[in-house]
């Protein structure tokens, strides 16, 4: 008897994390080393491109993959140099685009695509279909994409599919509903706007159904809000804000229905807590945006509403209509076990190692060795940022290196009303790239920018104050210093930074103070 092919896999991702991404990926090594075990034995392991959660490494060591953290680059590409393939977790944040800026050791690359990426800051740069054998969606939205079009059309890419619903289902296993008095709306997954819809808690106020209670699990910067705005409707009781929780099964044996509303901008591509839920015959109420509303088949396995409007009915409907819960309830069972989860998807992936073993490993030139012409250096934070928005930066581009004064402050007002994708602080936005990259100046205002539009003046004052020493000292800069200092009665600071703009452009100064609003 042959001894088994040896098949050496190396991921590489921002964090080896509890979030989505990560979760799919060990549901996948974990799952798609178990299908093929019998024809050859799969190693992976897991470049963690940032400090870990350890959480998350006991995971990954429980389905037996190690977790690699802490390398420098040299020692990084000896590792995918040796491996037999490559795949490297995308969306969009500094450390991989880092990772794919510099030049790369021959090897195959699998681009596993993590967002739909038709919206700010989770977009798809053509380009990026260059470095793939395998480009793998795991949502149609991605495929109908123009930018991957246009990869496939200068045969960028050798190969793109869909492989979708990488859930560890085994996650739901033994759970059964219990019975309980109170009528119960599940939301399990990040508790910020750049995900979750912003009038949450208006959706789920006066829906006239008795015993209402909202079970929302997960911890994010939105959460001391929406607790805020229940008790401004006096309906703070019927809510129940738990926090992150790593084992979801006692909360999802109690819910009734699974509430998820996302924002109409959000990045979501294969909501792995969706599968989790429908798999055990909860029912999903979504709105139609982004991936989590690809999952459902409306009126079969959950609901896709229309609106916000239809999706408060669709709650009231499933309260007053129990056969039409259960019947959803099936259908959503059986579709998570059919449809999802990587048990599923574990032939397509170990077919797809199959195919590309045979081919020859490329080598990749890295990102930034295509230069673009800018005033600035291409290797900066900003210029990595701007390249990452694709069509979608040109406000930033306007603000950077605009040469006409108005198209930079009306860029600059534009960027000062960023949507909380945009600014988001861990999700591919100006918060997220200013953390990564703190000495670019460019980052500093546009993060100013951004706190400032969200009351947070101090912070602000902070990152102004920044950009100016950092050789972003015009007078602009100044006046947005003055007028968030101006906010918190830091009068004193103000005073010079007035000085300045009075001495460089005096008819400028009460339109910046006077605007943008709050």
């Amino acid at each position: 008897m042959s001894a088994r092919k040896v098949i050496d896999l190396v991921d590489v991702m921002e964090s080896v994390s509890l979030g989505g991404a990560s979760r799919a990926a060990i549901a996948v090594a974990k799952h798609t080393a178990r299908y093929a075990r019998d024809h050859a034995e799969l190693r992976y392991r897991f470049i963690s491109l940032k400090p870990p959660d350890l959480r998350a490494v006991k995971l990954a060591s429980e389905a037996g993959i190690e977790v690699l953290h802490g390398l420098d680059r040299h020692a990084i590409d000896e590792l995918l140099g040796a491996a037999d393939i490559v795949q490297v977790h995308f969306w969009n944040n500094p450390a991989i685009y880092e990772f794919l800026g510099e030049r790369l050791p021959p090897f195959r690359l699998v681009l596993i695509c993590h967002i739909c990426g038709n919206s700010a800051p989770h977009l798809l740069p053509a380009k990026l279909g260059h470095y793939a054998d395998m480009f793998i969606a795991i949502t149609p939205i991605t495929l109908e994409l123009d930018s991957l079009k246009e990869i496939t059309k200068n045969g960028y890419s050798t190969k793109t599919t869909l492989i979708r619903g990488n859930a560890d289902l085994d996650r739901m296993r033994g759970v059964k509903p219990v019975p309980h008095e109170t009528f119960n709306i599940g939301y399990i997954g990040t508790v910020d706007f750049a995900k979750m819809h912003r009038s949450f808690i208006r959706l789920h106020a006066d829906l006239d159904i008795p015993n209402l209670r909202i079970i929302v699990c997960g911890d994010g910067n939105a959460k001391p809000i929406l607790m805020r705005e229940a008790e401004d409707l006096g309906i703070r009781e019927q809510f129940e804000f738990l926090g992150y929780q790593e084992d979801i099964r006692d909360i999802v044996s109690r819910l009734d229905v699974f509430g998820y509303p996302l924002a109409p901008d959000n990045y979501s591509a294969s909501e792995l807590v969706i599968q989790e839920v429908m798999s055990v015959g909860v029912v999903p109420v979504v709105l139609p945006y982004g991936g989590a509303a690809r999952i459902i088949e409306d009126g079969v396995s959950g609901v896709v509403a229309s609106d916000t409007t239809a999706y408060r009915h669709a709650l009231r409907q499933l309260y007053k209509k129990p056969p039409l819960r259960h019947q959803l309830s099936a259908g959503a069972r059986n579709a998570a076990r059919h449809k999802s989860g990587a048990a599923n998807s574990a032939a397509r992936f170990y077919e797809l190692y199959r195919s590309l073993i045979k081919v020859k490993p490329k080598p990749k030139p890295g990102l930034w060795e295509h230069k673009v012409q800018s005033a600035n250096r291409f290797d900066t934070g900003s210029s990595r940022f701007i390249f990452s928005l694709a069509d979608a930066a040109s406000a930033f581009r306007s603000s950077r290196d605009g040469t006409n004064i108005e198209d930079t402050l009306d860029a600059e007002v534009h960027i000062f009303h960023s949507q909380a994708a945009l600014s988001s602080a861990s999700g591919g936005g100006i918060l997220h790239y200013r953390s990564h990259y703190p000495k670019d100046p460019w980052l500093r205002l546009w993060a100013g920018l951004v706190l400032e539009a969200h009351g947070q003046n101090a912070l602000a004052l902070a990152e102004y104050h920044t950009a100016i020493r950092r050789e972003l000292d015009h007078w602009r800069v100044h006046a947005y210093l003055a007028r968030a200092a101006v906010r918190i009665n830091a009068n004193d600071l103000a005073a010079v930074s007035l000085e300045r703009v009075n001495r460089d452009a005096p008819s400028y100064l009460q339109r910046i103070l006077n605007s943008p609003p709050h």
